[in-house]
C-alpha cells in the first residue's frame, strides 16, 4: 500500500529490457505504489503522471469530506486526515492513509520523481501549486477532448454519484434545460443518496 519494493524492482527490471524514452504513470497507488517512480528515476527515464485526482496531495484523494471542500493538509498537516476521519469514515483507514501520506511526502516521491505533472483542470494544478513549492514542479494540461460547436443547444451530464461530484448541484439547476437528460447513474452503494438527490432537485432537470 506504501512503498511496494518488490513492484519497484519488477519495474526496473522492465525498463533495462525495454528501454523506453518516456513512463507515463497514472493512478498507480495501492497496488504499484510511488515506489515504481523511485525505479523511473534510478534508470534516467523521465515521468509524465496523470492526475485525475488529489492523491499526491490529500490521503482520502478527493479534497473533500463529510460534505464539504478540505485543505486542511495543507503543509504536510497529514494528521488531520485523522482527526476529520476522512477516508471512507473509519478511523483505521483514515490512520493508514495518513501514514502513507507522511511517508510519501518524506520521501519526496512525488515531486523527486516526476518530471510533469498533467492535469484535466488548471483549478487541480492550482491546487497543488498551492500545496507545494511551484518551482519545484512542471505543469502541463491535457484537457479531456469535447467539441463544444458540435453539441449546442443540449448536452448530458452523467456524473459519477459520489457526494464530492457535482449532482446534486446540477439537479437544483435554476432553470430548465429542456434538451438535456440526467439518468441517476449510481453504484449500488451510492443508489440511494443519488435517488433522493434527484427526487430534491428541480422539475425540469429530473429524469
Amino acid at each position: 500500500m506504501i512503498y511496494n519494493t518488490r513492484a519497484r524492482d519488477a519495474f526496473a527490471r522492465m525498463i533495462e529490457t525495454l528501454r523506453p524514452d518516456i513512463v507515463h504513470a497514472f493512478a498507480i497507488y495501492v497496488r504499484l505504489t510511488p515506489a515504481i517512480l523511485d525505479a523511473a528515476r534510478e534508470a534516467g527515464v523521465p515521468v509524465v503522471l496523470s492526475c485525475n485526482d488529489y492523491k499526491h496531495l490529500c490521503p482520502n484523494y478527493k479534497l473533500f469530506h463529510h460534505g464539504r471542500v478540505c485543505t486542511e493538509c495543507r503543509g504536510g498537516r497529514f494528521h488531520r486526515a485523522l482527526v476529520n476521519r476522512c477516508c471512507h469514515g473509519s478511523l483505521a483507514v483514515s490512520a493508514a492513509s495518513m501514514i502513507e501520506a507522511y511517508i510519501h511526502d518524506r520521501l519526496d516521491l512525488w515531486r523527486r520523481n516526476v518530471s510533469i505533472f498533467l492535469f484535466a483542470s488548471r483549478f487541480m494544478a492550482a491546487q497543488t501549486e498551492a500545496f507545494w513549492d511551484p518551482d519545484r514542479i512542471d505543469i502541463d494540461f491535457l484537457r479531456n477532448p469535447f467539441d463544444v460547436d458540435a453539441h449546442r443547444g443540449g448536452c448530458s451530464i452523467c456524473p459519477r454519484a459520489a457526494p464530492s461530484m457535482a449532482y446534486r448541484s446540477i439537479c437544483r439547476c435554476p432553470r430548465p434545460i429542456r434538451s438535456s437528460r440526467f439518468p441517476p447513474m449510481a453504484s449500488s452503494r451510492s443508489r440511494s443518496s443519488s435517488s433522493s438527490a434527484w427526487k430534491r432537485g428541480c422539475t425540469s432537470c429530473r429524469p
